[in-house]
């Protein structure tokens, strides 16, 4: 596993830990549902889907991975935007977050990823 892309990725898994965490611990909103769709276990799934789609490199995961990044920033920029003057330090604390996770998805690690060009091909020998 290329050195770029083992960094790449565990920012990434370390943004999205922090990303739970916070919605979790802090209060206030955003908060997770007690069951169903919203609760802590679909974001957690979600999550690790995600990772491990990421850690075989396949590119669909990395066009999810990207559209919950910037779906989560968009919600959150609507969720702050009301509160200007005095917004939540919770909302502010994910939206960086996600727009950190935004900009690993858009890191040179994931390159290979992006592109399609993630599969190792063995070469036959002679």
């Amino acid at each position: 596993m290329p050195t770029a892309f083992r960094q790449a990725l565990l920012a990434y898994v370390s943004l999205e830990l922090a990303a739970i965490a916070a919605t979790l611990l802090l209060p206030g909103n955003p908060f997770y549902a007690g069951d169903g769709a919203g609760s802590l276990g679909s974001a957690v799934a979600v999550a690790f889907l995600l990772t491990l789609g990421l850690a075989y490199r396949r590119r669909l995961a990395w066009t999810l991975a990207m559209f919950v990044a910037l779906l989560g920033a968009a919600l959150l920029t609507l969720l702050v935007a009301p509160d200007l003057p005095t917004p939540s330090a919770k909302a502010l604390l994910l939206l960086a977050v996600y727009a950190c996770e935004v900009a690993v998805l858009a890191s040179p690690g994931f390159d290979a990823v992006r592109s399609g060009r993630s599969r190792i091909r063995a070469t036959p020998a002679a």
